[in-house]
């Protein structure tokens, strides 16, 4: 791999080396590379035929399914922006996505089509384009059987600093900003991670999670896809049973996921032979902090480590991975990509020493080109090609990164700082306890206290004095939540990370 290839040549090169091998597989449905890259090239003519070009924008609205694949591909051959949208957003926020981005097509699931119908009803869409089935609106498999699958004597000329796609980050504090990629950013991103964990072309991989977010565009779809591995697609996150049995009767070996899953995997109550059956060799987490809790149990249950890693949308995304052939370091998010540089720097920007808690920073081929139509904010998140993650973080002797909470949740209770995460792995110790979120609430002005919102596995509240005293064991006196409050379910984000803004002391 070439350091400033375009991801139209990482994908064009697979076409040709793995032609034959099956490159996607949802439910019964099988895709060759082949397949694809006669799908696509139908989907390129479709496309030009709707007067879509080089550098234009579209944007789909989708749970992975193969129509996904194919127009992605497609318009990365092009070397058209893709906007990939959250599919669990409302109405009004999908419009303020599409205004922002100025996008004029949208691909849509035929099963969301309905609530977002406004979107052509006020011509806020010049076209919407059903990717599975319907009526209404053209039908994407209806079209591409009157297109031609041939290459084409249009010669796309894709730059490897042209936008690839446009991810809207998930507005936890916000209004969702645009990350802008390019194809060499993400290709950067495959290419460390490649490096990184050593994949073999021979593994399954689980494309599990929702393609509209970094973490699994990147790793569970373009990395396969430019590196010859069979993806396994799935679109149903809310059926564990379905989750587990496919990840057997598929021989899954590579499970990219979230700590919620990880967690639920190892609170479960599987039959002991389930270790022994599945295929796993590698699991990795993202997105969110995994409970060094949750690593230890899996580890019991499976006999395997859960390598964790590190990143933001805006580093295309992984900026830290643990080696997974190498022996893992719980609570470490392992060390930098091999393009990157991390630095950890307190508050006037100076280099902290080892050990030492400050904003973690980075630089390298994967730092995104900046937020759509906001210079302003892209000034400040991008100093001298430094990214300003706004998490704080510390690196022990032997160069391994921890995590240890984001700036903007920094409680500060009589002049101490805490670290919500610290909180949250100790209270995630209990083994009913499923997901949790402390926030800072504040009781008298400048005054702030913990405040520690969880959920059950059996939907049960917990008696305060069991977790204030797993606390009184585990953390300092002055890091004691105020409240422990039990909710059904936390607000969270499609990553599994709780949305804490939504949350309200009563």
């Amino acid at each position: 791999m070439r350091e400033l290839e375009t991801l139209k040549e990482g994908i064009e090169r697979s076409f040709k080396k793995y032609s034959s091998k099956t490159s996607l597989k949802y439910y019964k449905q099988k895709y060759s590379f082949a397949n694809l890259r006669r799908l696509s090239n139908k989907a390129i003519n479709y496309m030009n035929n709707l007067g879509l070009k080089y550098k234009d924008k579209i944007a789909i609205l989708s749970k992975n399914i193969p129509p996904f694949a194919i127009i992605n591909i497609a318009a990365l051959r092009m070397g058209i922006t893709v906007i990939p949208i959250n599919y669990l957003l409302s109405y009004d926020e999908v419009e303020y996505i599409i205004k922002d981005s100025g996008v004029k097509v949208l691909f849509i699931q035929e099963s969301f089509a309905v609530k977002m119908e406004g979107l052509v009803t006020q011509n806020i869409l010049d076209s919407m384009i059903l990717l599975d089935k319907g009526e209404g609106y053209p039908v994407l498999n209806d079209e591409l059987e009157n297109c031609s699958d041939s290459n084409m004597d249009i010669t796309y000329p894709v730059k490897f600093n042209d936008t690839a796609i446009i991810i809207y980050t998930s507005g936890t504090t916000g209004r969702p900003k645009g990350v802008m990629l390019s194809h060499r950013n993400i290709f950067s991103n495959v290419k460390d991670v490649i490096e990184v964990t050593r994949v073999s072309h021979k593994e399954r991989l689980f494309t599990l999670l929702p393609l509209f977010h970094a973490y699994s565009y990147t790793i569970t779809f373009i990395l396969p896809l430019i590196w010859g591995i069979k993806m396994i697609f799935m679109d149903d996150l809310s059926n564990g049973k379905l989750i587990i049995k496919t990840m057997v009767k598929e021989r899954i070996t590579w499970l990219v996921a979230i700590p919620t899953l990880f967690n639920a995997i190892a609170k479960a109550n599987l039959p002991k032979i389930f270790r022994y059956i599945s295929p796993l060799k590698v699991c990795v987490s993202g997105a969110a902090p995994l409970p060094p809790s949750t690593n230890i149990l899996f580890k019991e249950k499976m006999g395997l480590n859960i390598y964790e890693g590190y990143g933001l949308s805006e580093c295309s995304p992984v900026a830290a991975l643990n080696n997974p052939n190498a022996p893992v370091i719980i609570g470490s998010v392992g060390q930098p990509m091999p393009s990157n540089s991390i630095k950890i720097i307190d508050d006037n920007e100076n280099e902290l020493a080892v050990g030492e808690v400050g904003e973690i920073i980075i630089k390298g081929p994967n730092i995104m080109l900046g937020y759509y139509n906001l210079p302003e904010e892209t000034a400040k998140s991008i100093k001298n090609e430094w990214f300003f993650s706004g998490d704080f973080g510390k690196f022990d002797k032997d160069g391994n990164l921890y995590i240890v909470g984001r700036k903007k949740e920094l409680i500060i209770r009589n002049g101490m700082n805490i670290y919500p995460p610290e909180i949250e792995r100790v209270i995630m110790l209990e083994m009913n306890v499923k997901e949790c979120a402390v926030i800072g609430h504040e009781v008298t002005e400048g005054v702030e206290v913990p405040i520690a919102f969880y959920e059950t596995i059996d939907k049960k509240e917990i008696p305060a004095n069991i977790l204030r005293n797993l606390c009184k064991l585990h953390l300092a006196a002055y890091k004691m939540p105020q409240k422990f409050i039990f909710m059904q379910e936390l607000p969270k984000t499609p990553t599994g990370k709780p949305i804490k803004r939504k949350l309200k002391v009563v």
